[in-house]
């Protein structure tokens, strides 16, 4: 067995390596170029929807999200069940669930596709190479995907703000539209 003296050699020993060790990371340690961002790409809208790939890949999210209102990819029909839940036909009544709110969800992820459907519609005319027909198909199915949001979330959430282009600068004073001045406009 070791006496007492021992343990505290051994222990003094141990703490100088790890002391040792520490200061010789420390003395290693990054350089400041570590830091220093090399990004693969740079996210430029301009650039990103100048060609077919660009409108094709916003139509993509605009399209998924049509999906994820219907079925949230689990099999559950929650999302379609809002417009329900929502209406005068239903009442949303589970009180006991630790699920983010559903409602938020289908919220921002309508302005969203409204976003990209309006990125669309300003940039297809820009494209080089689209014939006049395929042109308008992305615009229909732009405007569609639009049109679609706009209609589920004023049956949602009654009188929204309409947004019919890109937001170019950071926006803080939106104000709401009446729902039906959007179904017109629909």
């Amino acid at each position: 067995s070791l006496n007492n003296t021992t343990m505290k050699s051994i222990n003094r020993n141990i703490f100088k390596c790890l002391a040792g060790v520490a200061a010789a990371a420390a003395l290693t340690g990054c350089s400041d170029n570590f830091l220093e961002q090399d990004p693969l790409s740079f996210y430029e809208p301009s650039k990103t929807y100048s060609t077919e790939a660009g409108l094709q890949s916003a139509l993509a999210q605009c399209d998924r999200h049509y999906k994820d209102m219907l079925m949230d990819g689990n099999g559950n029909v929650l999302p379609i069940a809002s417009v329900y839940f929502m209406s005068d036909m239903g009442l949303y009544a589970k009180t006991d669930g630790g699920d983010s709110n559903a409602m938020s969800r289908f919220y921002s992820e309508s302005c969203n596709g409204i976003k990209l459907a309006n990125t669309v519609l300003t940039y297809v005319d820009d494209v080089k190479g689209l014939d006049d027909k395929t042109r308008d198909a992305y615009k229909g199915r732009a405007y569609f995907h639009r049109a679609y949001k706009y209609y589920h979330m004023v049956l949602l959430f009654g009188d929204i703000p309409l947004i019919t282009k890109i937001v170019q600068k950071p926006k803080q004073d939106y104000k709401s539209t009446s729902k039906e001045a959007i179904f017109q406009m629909l």
